[in-house]
Order: C-alpha cells, then structure tokens, then sequence
C-alpha cells in the first residue's frame, strides 16, 4: 500500500522513501518521480542528485572540458553543486564565466562582455572567456525549458570554440527538449523527471 501511494503521488515522508529506495537499491530521487505536474516540487536531495549525476558524465566526457559558463542565482548555484561534486585536483583550476541577462531594448553596454541575442533578451558572456586558450567550455544551467538561449549560445559559442566543444548540462529540462523538439543538453540531471513548466524548485519556481 506504501509503494502505491509514491506511484501516486501522495505525500510521503523522507525516510519512507528512503527505505523503499534502499529496497530496490535505486537513488532516493527515482522514488519522488512526480505524477501530477500541478504538485510537482523538488528538493535539495534531487537537487544534489542531478548534481551527483552530471558532475559524473562531466568526469566521463573526453576531452575534458576547461571552462565553465553559468548564470547569475540558481544556474551558479546547480553549477557549483556540480563542480563540487567532481574530481577536486582535476577542475580545481577550470575557470567559471558568468553571463549576465538584459533586456533586448537595454541600449547599455558593459565593458568585457560580449553580447548574445535571443528572441526574449540579450546574454553578455564575459570576453575572456573568448580571449583566452579555452578550448572547451561546458554552460551549465540549473532549469532548461525553452532552449532558446541554449541554441544561440551553441550557435555563437561554436563560432569560436567549434560545436563539438560546446557542451550544455542542467538539472531539469522540458519534456520537449529531451523528446527531440529542439537540441536537448548533453548532460541531463534528472532525465526522468523531465516535467512541464508548473514546478517548484528549493529556492522557488524557476523563471520561465
């Protein structure tokens, strides 16, 4: 009966889930798949999950990448879990790179930054990260649901380093994505909790 609840998605308390986990010898966070996206919520758990899972095929991917690209708040936040969880001489010295959002109609511009239009607003990735002898840069964003910024980041990113030294990683990403609608992140968190856009995550919902 306490298994039927979870595949419903009833409210069950952590150490429930941890031992129906432990049963079946799989992470605690296979056990917290959401059934109903109107409910749907993740925890810092999951959130250390996906950290655990994309700093892993990080490690595996060769050649290793050698700069980072992250966002402001949440992104920086997974991204660092991330780095956090990976072999600690091996990155110890990667170089992580912020890109800072503004509105397309913003006519300021910042020194060092280099801009990236999208479709909704422009990204300014820091022209260091163009200027120096990187050679592969992985963004590593926590939430992707549109892809939007994703494709033209790969799209001007590849400019300069080649695309197949571009590579993207998240936590949660949209079923759409993961399913083939748009080029989906090599490096998926939580591939199967894939869900819509009506989630909550630790820090809040993420922007959409």
């Amino acid at each position: 009966p306490t298994i039927k609840r979870v595949l419903r998605g009833d409210p069950t308390k952590e150490n429930i889930r941890k031992k129906i986990a432990d049963a079946f010898q799989v992470p605690p966070w296979v056990v917290t798949i959401p059934r109903d996206q109107e409910k749907t919520s993740y925890t810092w758990e999951d959130i250390m999950a996906g950290a655990r899972h994309v700093a892993r095929e990080i490690a595996f991917n060769q050649p290793p990448m050698d700069a980072v690209l992250t966002y402001p708040g949440a992104s920086s936040i997974f991204a660092g879990l991330v780095l956090a969880v990976l072999p600690f001489k091996k990155y110890l010295q990667a170089p992580v790179f912020t890109a800072i959002f503004k509105r397309l109609d913003d006519p300021r511009n910042i020194r060092g930054f280099q801009p990236v239009m999208t479709k909704c607003y422009k990204l300014l990735v820091p022209s260091e990260l163009f200027a120096t002898h990187h050679k592969r840069v992985i963004v590593i964003d926590d939430v992707i649901i549109s892809g939007g910024a994703m494709d033209e980041l790969r799209r001007e990113l590849g400019k300069h380093f080649g695309i197949v030294n571009v590579k993207f990683a998240c936590c949660i990403c949209d079923q759409s994505l993961t399913y083939g609608h748009r080029t989906a992140p090599e490096f998926i968190g939580l591939p199967r909790l894939a869900v819509g856009t009506k989630f909550s995550l630790p820090w809040g919902e993420p922007h959409t």
